[in-house]
């Protein structure tokens, strides 16, 4: 565990002890001991899906438009090691765009198929991996709700939208 996650740990144990001793445990019969034993149960390795995970804490996917002509850069890269040096466990990316015509259109939205893409995410994954901790992607598809702010048609699996009518095509 790292100097700067084992030291955030006491500062929300601490946090953490004072709230539970003061609000949410008086009366309500939790075992305070057990309480403590999940919370230290977080900071644990642990695995997920065959990965292994030096925390059970994940950084939760968010949409950036920071990857111009869907290539992630070196900014890219540095925000990502950033996330991982806080000792985050694993890191879940922005969405990526899946290299389809109808995924979407947005330029600096990322894209994973595309060679300059690729090296860019390997960049990526190598400083996340650097800095200790594990990076999955989120791939992307904007469904049938993409078509009409770009003119490209939609492919869908149903080639229908929630509301019955049609879209794109399937």
């Amino acid at each position: 565990m790292s100097q700067r996650i084992t030291r955030h740990r006491l500062q929300v144990a601490a946090d953490l002890d004072r709230f539970i001793n003061e609000q949410a445990l008086p009366g309500t019969g939790v075992d305070e001991s057990a309480f403590w034993a999940g919370v230290d149960a977080l900071f644990a390795p642990t695995e997920l899906a065959g990965i292994a995970l030096g925390n059970a804490f994940a950084m939760a996917p968010m949409t950036r438009f920071r990857s111009p002509g869907g290539v992630p850069g070196p900014d890219v890269a540095a925000y990502y090691r950033r996330r991982a040096a806080g000792g985050v466990g694993l890191i879940i990316t922005e969405g990526i765009l899946v290299d389809h015509p109808s995924a979407g259109a947005e330029d600096a939205a990322p894209r994973l198929e595309r060679p300059a893409a690729e090296a860019g995410w390997r960049i990526v994954a190598d400083q996340v991996h650097a800095a200790g901790s594990k990076i999955i992607a989120q791939l992307w598809h904007q469904g049938s709700e993409r078509e009409g702010f770009d003119g490209g048609v939609a492919w869908t699996p149903s080639g229908v939208r929630e509301d019955g009518s049609p879209a794109g095509r399937a």
